[in-house]
């Protein structure tokens, strides 16, 4: 999906319909996540319930202190949740997702689209809140 364009709401690579009104496939960044983990044929069945939820905000209220990573311990695969102040975050201040694909890397859709971004360095890692394991 890398190159795919950020569409507020959108959680698919087709045409869909957006708040009454047809659109190009794209994903905002929850949506993004949400396709390629619960909507996805080959995910496992259980990383739905696993994700949380839909939106950023349902994914991050949704985990509890004992299961949200701290940078050291996310791995590729990890759904990366971030806010206004960083690991001191509360959920209702997490506004971004993505999924982490190395200790470095993660993949994500933003104002640029569906592309790849550090998570380890300057502004996501000042934002990083926590990371959540959602593969088995």
């Amino acid at each position: 999906f890398i190159g795919m364009p950020y569409i507020w709401g959108g959680t698919s690579e087709k045409p869909q319909i957006l708040f009454g009104f047809n659109t190009a496939g794209g994903f905002d960044c929850s949506g993004f996540v949400w396709r390629v983990t619960a909507l996805d044929p080959t995910s496992p069945t259980s990383a739905a319930t696993a994700l949380g939820g839909r939106t950023t905000y349902e994914m991050a209220a949704d985990t509890p202190a004992g299961r949200r990573l701290r940078a050291a311990r996310i791995q590729p695969g990890d759904v990366l949740l971030f806010g206004s102040g960083g690991v001191n975050a509360q959920a209702s201040a997490i506004g971004h997702t993505g999924l982490a694909i190395s200790s470095q890397l993660f993949i994500q859709s933003s104002g640029q689209g569906v592309a790849l971004a550090r998570w380890d360095t300057g502004y996501y890692q000042d934002r990083l809140a926590f990371g959540k394991s959602v593969l088995p």
